[in-house]
């Protein structure tokens, strides 16, 4: 039987336990054994360690909405239809498994990684040059890298992943199920009256990334940075396409960030300034202030201690059909992927703006490596 289609209780605790947390009946508590959360520079200690509460999908919005304007983060069960996201996951990996990346005699829906060389399956990717400047690359450039390469670059031009990004399939197999563009909506509360879909450099652009067992985690960063060609008035909401227990490299946040990510991005914009860069320069993630991939740091542990005042990151014990709605300014990065059976994590950022109002256009553009995003 298939790892991630197997029956699961995805039922979680009772609303009463979301809004009190000592009273849930998760299987990761503080009682069990210590969760160990890989990083690109070691592992978390304990004390860096907490977790990110769950909602379930029927809770109010008015205290969705606070919790998202407040902690800049909510973590939303059972947003889509488990099977629906599944079968996404299983055509992916159909998708891409003549590169070999699975493992022989596996179901495709489970995604476990083949256990080579994680550098011959790399998402297509390019490094950035002087002052943030990147090249882009054909399909071609791309085919250089690697068969997994060209074959995750080549979804992104496939109708069914549009149709994920803009929940056509779901609306339609799911009539009795509320569009997750809904809950999207619900979610922005006053900001908008309607949310315009963005295809990201993740889905209709990016269908999201996928990482093997501890080959590398997402660093430190907040999603402004790569949005800066428009006002933070974006919102995200990371989707993990299967189920990601707290070991197999899902997102985690760091708690309380918003302010911080916010005085970061004004220190970056006058620093900026000083340095006289041009407007392309100062809006790119990969300009001379960041780190080479972007982003505010490679050790989620380091940047916590020596820049958040030893701020814990939250971590989730993540199904799939949750999502995961955050804040522009919410700092956020990954651990590495320890999944216990060898699982491929395989995610998506989907992301909501007020089409009225200014945003980023560059996001509307289908992906291509080298985009600057």
């Amino acid at each position: 039987m298939s790892i991630t289609s197997s029956p699961v209780d995805t039922a979680g605790p009772g609303q009463e336990a979301y809004l009190n947390p000592s009273k849930s009946k998760s299987k990761y508590t503080s009682t069990s054994s210590p969760i160990s959360i890989g990083t690109n520079e070691g592992h978390l200690p304990p004390e860096l360690i907490g977790w990110l509460k769950p909602w379930p999908r029927d809770t109010p919005d008015d205290i969705l909405r606070h919790e998202l304007k407040t902690k800049g983060v909510v973590h939303i069960k059972n947003a889509m239809p488990r099977e629906y996201v599944l079968g996404i996951r299983e055509r992916f990996f159909q998708r891409v498994a003549p590169s070999g990346v699975l493992k022989s005699g596996t179901d495709p829906v489970d995604g476990i990684f083949c256990g080579g060389n994680p550098e011959d399956f790399v998402w297509p990717k390019v490094l950035p040059g002087d002052n943030g400047q990147v090249n882009s690359m054909t399909l071609d450039d791309m085919a250089k890298q690697g068969d997994y390469t060209y074959l995750a670059a080549q979804v992104h031009f496939e109708d069914w992943t549009n149709a994920f990004a803009g929940n056509e399939r779901e609306c339609r197999s799911s009539p009795s199920s509320p569009s997750f563009s809904i809950v999207a909506q619900d979610m922005a509360g006053g900001m908008t009256r309607d949310l315009t879909w963005i295809e990201t450099g993740e889905l209709s652009g990016y269908i999201a990334r996928s990482y093997w067992a501890a080959k590398s985690a997402t660093g430190v960063h907040y999603d402004q940075l790569f949005l800066r060609h428009g006002p933070p008035t974006a919102i995200t909401a990371w989707i993990p396409i299967g189920d990601c227990p707290p070991q197999g490299g899902g997102l985690m946040y760091l708690d309380d960030s918003l302010g911080l990510g916010r005085d970061l991005e004004e220190g970056f914009t006058r620093l900026s300034e000083e340095k006289h860069l041009t407007d392309d320069e100062r809006n790119s993630a990969y300009n001379s202030n960041m780190t080479a991939k972007g982003g505010l740091g490679n050790d989620a542990g380091d940047f916590a201690c020596s820049r958040a005042n030893g701020r814990k990151w939250l971590i989730g014990d993540y199904e799939a059909g949750d999502a995961v709605f955050h804040h522009m300014y919410a700092i956020h990065a990954s651990g590495l992927n320890n999944d216990p059976h060898g699982r491929i994590r395989f995610s998506a950022d989907l992301r909501y703006v007020d089409g009225d109002q200014a945003y980023d256009h560059r996001w509307t553009n289908p992906f291509y490596p080298g985009d600057g995003l």
